[in-house]
Order: C-alpha cells, then structure tokens, then sequence
C-alpha cells in the first residue's frame, strides 16, 4: 500500500474466499510493522470478528434433545436470536421436536426475509407456554418488525399467567400467517 501517514486510511482488497454455508467464521485482521516502523501503540492494530456465517437457509429442527449446532436449536429464543444476527439468504423450514417449550420469544426485524425468502415454522403439535407476570411483558409469541413467517401446528398458551395474550404483532410486522394452530389465553 505505501506510506500511510498518522490519520490516514487506504483500502485493501483481499482474495475472494468462498463461504459455506451453515459454517461459522472467526476473522482476524491485524496489522504488523507498519510504515515498515514498530509500531508505537500495538494495542489498536486488529480488528476481530466472531461467528460469522452467510444468512439461513434450508432445513433447520429446534430440539432441546439434540446438541446446539449451526442446524439445530434448543430452544425458540435461540431461533429467534440467530434469526436477528445472520437473517436469511433463502428460504426456512424449521421443524419443531414435540414436547413443551416454556418461553417467551420475540421475533424482530429479519434481514433478508421476503416473499421468496420466507420462514415456516411447523411445530408438529408441540407447545409454547408463558405464564406472564407483567402486565407489559404480556404475549407468549410476539412478531415485532418480523415478516414473511408461517406458524403451523403450534400450541400457545398464556392461560397460566396473570396477563396473557397468546399473539401480539406490533411495529410494522407483516406477512404473518398462524394456520392449525391452538391459541390458549
């Protein structure tokens, strides 16, 4: 690059690496002497990047039985967190173990979801509870700015708590579709 002087920037272009998908990176840039000096303040030279993966698509279980992995979840909460982090590249079907999930979760913003890039969430019959206690912490299932999901064949319940609403879709949510479900409140 040259000489860079105090203050300055320059641009770097690196060789093209392909990325897998369901793969999870750790990148690392640094840089070592530069202006060809030893540098005077090495505590500021990298610059680190940590699970970094391509958005989600395909086939994906949530299964408290089966260890974590880049294609199985233990529970809706950690779904919900990596659909946050990595949003999709294509469209998700996420299959649901049976059994009882007692949790509250919230869908936010997806970045990437869409028409064609839809998630279908079938939970073959089992249940998600919350026995909400608060009276603004109320839904057990809550889109907020999510969009383009389906909801199949999953039992919600809220009757247990001393505020209940089964659904709550706020802050623009859209394309929102509950089909075969049962809702308790």
């Amino acid at each position: 690059v040259g000489q860079i002087l105090p203050g300055d920037t320059a641009s770097v272009t690196l060789s093209p690496v392909t990325i897998a998908n369901g793969t999870l990176y750790d990148l690392k840039f640094y840089t070592d002497k530069p202006n060809n000096m030893a540098d005077a303040v090495p505590g500021d030279d990298t610059l680190s990047f940590h699970g970094l993966r391509t958005g989600l698509t395909g086939a994906f279980t949530i299964d408290p039985n089966i260890v974590a992995s880049t294609t199985n979840w233990q529970t809706f909460n950690a779904f919900a967190a990596d659909l946050s982090n990595y949003g999709l590249c294509g469209a998700m079907t996420v299959d649901v173990a049976p059994g009882t999930y007692n949790e509250q979760v919230e869908f936010m913003e997806i970045t990437g979801a869409s028409a064609t890039n839809t998630i279908t969430i079938n939970g073959h019959g089992a249940n998600l509870n919350y026995a909400s206690t608060n009276s603004n912490e109320r839904a057990v299932l809550t889109f907020n700015k999510a969009s383009y999901i389906t909801v199949d064949s999953l039992n919600i319940d809220a009757s247990a708590g001393a505020y209940g609403h089964g659904i709550q879709n706020f802050g623009g949510a859209h394309h929102i579709t509950i089909q075969n479900c049962t809702v308790d409140v």
